[in-house]
């Protein structure tokens, strides 16, 4: 008769602790995009110090930069950005533009690629979306990729 109890506290532990266990819901893909402006730099992650957003009338201004300034990723954006993807070479390059600054000496533009903005919330001054971009230097032939961007920030 023990040995049967022993067996059905068993079983109700068992029921309790994986019934009680949640599984995590399939969010269809959908990814947490982290607060700040993010990405991989052929490969080496580029985690900011500083990040800033600035409204500058037309535009807005995402960057981070690293604590000692000489290296920096922005994206310019239109104001009135709206969902969805925006491709490289930029038809407008005054309102859509992307500069990755490596110790202050080496400025690579955006060349080729898109941001996609997934949302933006013009009242609030909220923005966030991903891209994926080849860049060229200024002064040569010279390129970088930026992979797996992520962007997130307010601006005003």
């Amino acid at each position: 008769m023990k040995s049967i109890q022993i067996c059905l506290l068993a079983g109700l532990f068992s029921l309790c602790l994986f019934t009680s266990c949640k599984k995590d819901a399939d969010d269809g893909g959908v990814v947490e995009i982290p607060e700040g402006i993010f990405a991989k730099i052929d490969g080496v992650d580029f985690v900011p110090t500083l990040t800033q957003g600035i409204d500058m009338g037309n535009v807005v201004w995402l960057s981070g930069s690293k604590s000692n300034g000489s290296t920096s990723l922005s994206l310019r954006l239109p104001i009135d950005a709206q969902p969805g993807t925006y491709t490289f070479p930029a038809a407008d390059p005054s309102t859509l533009s992307v500069y990755y600054t490596y110790l202050a000496g080496a400025t690579y533009g955006a060349k080729s690629g898109k941001i996609v903005v997934t949302k933006h919330d013009v009242a609030a001054q909220t923005i966030e979306g991903t891209f994926e971009l080849v860049c060229q230097s200024i002064l040569s032939t010279e390129t970088v990729s930026l992979t797996e961007g992520t962007f997130k920030m307010g601006y005003q």
